[in-house]
């Protein structure tokens, strides 16, 4: 049901671009090279950038309104559900079952259910589809960037602008040449 947020570049050829590029004077011993992706409103599924001071650019999920948790299809069976969840939980709770049990582990797994049975499936929570959206783009990427021992990282001196960035000890250098 989440629409798929797939990192859209092509690792060899960055990998080929990173080789390029000059390796520079980082921080405590690390040389470090980047390539520059370009903005974050050209390559992130929503286009936005997130900042911790404001969030009102981000619009809420079609599915839940905003909310995160949807009501359950069947009212009945889920408050059967949350009615037997509640009594396992009472049941370990009078016998101190810290044990691994499998009265505990049926508890556990009836509660897992409870709330995966509420939880939005579009936004998985969040409340903003895009939001959750970008947060696979960034997950998807960083995975992809892993192959080539790189990582994707906002400019310092635009946090609207993506790079991927190598880095390497000093005295890997020494063994390369």
């Amino acid at each position: 049901m989440i629409k798929r947020a797939a990192f859209q570049f092509d690792i060899e050829e960055l990998q080929k671009e990173l080789e390029r590029e000059p390796w520079e004077e980082g921080e405590a011993g690390i040389e470090i090279r980047t390539v520059g992706l370009g903005s974050i409103m050209a390559c992130t599924p929503s286009g936005k950038v997130y900042t911790p001071w404001a969030c009102g650019n981000v619009d809420e999920c079609p599915v839940c309104a905003g909310k995160g948790r949807v009501k359950p299809k069947n009212g009945k069976l889920f408050r059967k559900l949350s009615k037997k969840a509640a009594r396992l939980a009472l049941v370990c709770q009078k016998r101190g079952w810290g044990k691994d049990t499998a009265a505990r582990r049926a508890h556990h797994a009836a509660a897992d259910r409870l709330a995966n049975m509420r939880t939005c499936g579009r936004c998985l929570g969040m409340g903003s589809a895009e939001a959750r959206d970008d947060e696979e783009w960034w997950e998807n990427a960083q995975t992809a960037l892993r192959n080539i021992d790189a990582t994707l990282e906002l400019s310092e001196g635009d946090g609207a602008y993506l790079e991927v960035v190598q880095c390497r000890e000093k005295a890997d250098r020494a063994e390369e040449e």
